[in-house]
């Protein structure tokens, strides 16, 4: 099969229905997560970071977030200069980031990871609860 001349370039956007299937929010954004704790994160149109979005499909936080999980727990994992931290719904910085990588809160914990050897769980403040040290290499006496 062969194709001839300029070809569509597909485009997908989101926006959000209410439980009943009705249009809440029309199709308008990049990306999105779920609603949780009455938000969203979002990336406009023809943009490439993502902000908080409320019901309404308002920004109540403007985009600066290059990725972002949805929200657990009143926070959300956010990426910006390839380190991970957490946000509250204001868009304030809940526990600043520094990390390699975020995963969202469940029951008051959060796991993360300081880079590739090192990973543990933090609590809604920043506290580490627990981390994992690798073990070192230790050669052995012959």
């Amino acid at each position: 099969m062969t194709e001839e001349g300029e070809q569509p370039k597909y485009r997908h956007q989101y926006g959000f229905v209410d439980r009943d299937g009705n249009e809440v929010i029309p199709l308008q954004f990049e990306q999105a997560t779920y609603f949780s704790n009455g938000y969203a994160l979002a990336v406009p149109s023809n943009f490439k970071l993502y902000g908080i979005v409320d019901k309404q499909g308002r920004f109540v936080h403007e985009p600066e977030f290059e990725e972002a999980e949805e929200f657990h727990e009143g926070m959300a994992a956010v990426r910006v200069k390839d380190k991970w931290g957490y946000i509250d719904t204001t868009g304030a910085w809940a526990i600043v980031s520094g990390f390699t990588y975020a995963r969202n809160f469940w029951h008051g914990l959060a796991s993360v990871v300081w880079n590739e050897n090192e990973r543990g769980y933090v609590d809604r403040t920043g506290k580490i609860i627990w981390k994992d040290f690798p073990k070192r290499n230790e050669s052995k006496p012959n």
